[in-house]
């Protein structure tokens, strides 16, 4: 996907760059790991689908919890709020994560 993209600790580790900053002690640094099944990022959505009223399920990857969010509810409005919600979920996480590994 294109979130493997990022520079990820694996990303990073596969082009020879050592970083060893990360928001959680999880051995798995995939995009996927970071987004999706990261214990802090669990429970930020966990935050968010109960703000939603929405039981909380977790998924394996990111592409997961966009494709169960834009199938979500029948009001088009709500769902456009809920995937902007998560959208810049992934972007606050993303830059706590590069601001750990900046500043570490």
């Amino acid at each position: 996907t294109c979130l493997d993209r990022i520079p990820t600790y694996t990303a990073l580790s596969g082009r020879g760059r050592n970083i060893l900053s990360h928001i959680c002690s999880g051995k798995n640094k995939t995009s996927n790991h970071l987004f999706a099944t990261c214990p802090f990022t669990q429970e930020v959505l966990d935050w968010i689908f109960k703000w939603f009223c929405i039981p909380f399920q977790m998924r394996s990857n990111v592409s997961d919890y966009i494709n169960f969010v834009a199938s979500w509810g029948h009001c088009s409005k709500k769902k456009k709020i809920l995937l902007t919600i998560i959208y810049e979920r992934i972007w606050c996480i993303w830059n706590v994560k590069k601001d750990k590994m900046l500043n570490n």
